[in-house]
């Protein structure tokens, strides 16, 4: 699995080593979400639409190109983390690779 939390701003506050690898994400940038998600479109508007409702999105089949360029899928969860008030203090992305069994590869 691998995670990247986004701040209210939208800026990466935290990247696992897969994600930061997979996305060459230099952990030290201040870059927003649209830029470091632009190859995952679909995901990109997951945490869109979770800062600015808080809706949560919940093992999504996502496609993306692999580090060989080959298609793959990843189950995606889109989470708030709110504070003691309900305002939403940041946006946790988690990604699981799909089994071959989900993807239809061997």
């Amino acid at each position: 699995e691998a995670m990247i939390i986004f701040d209210a701003m939208g800026f990466i506050a935290h990247a696992s080593a897969p994600v930061r690898e997979a996305l060459a994400i230099d952990p030290w940038s201040r870059r927003r979400y649209p830029e470091v998600l632009a190859s995952m479109p679909s995901v990109a508007e997951m945490v869109r639409a979770c800062l600015e409702t808080g809706v949560e999105t919940r093992q999504e089949l996502v496609e993306f190109a692999g580090r060989d360029e080959s298609a793959r899928k990843a189950a995606v969860s889109v989470l708030p983390v709110r504070d003691r008030v309900g305002s939403i203090e940041a946006v946790v992305c988690f990604f699981r690779e799909a089994p071959a069994a989900e993807t239809g590869r061997p």
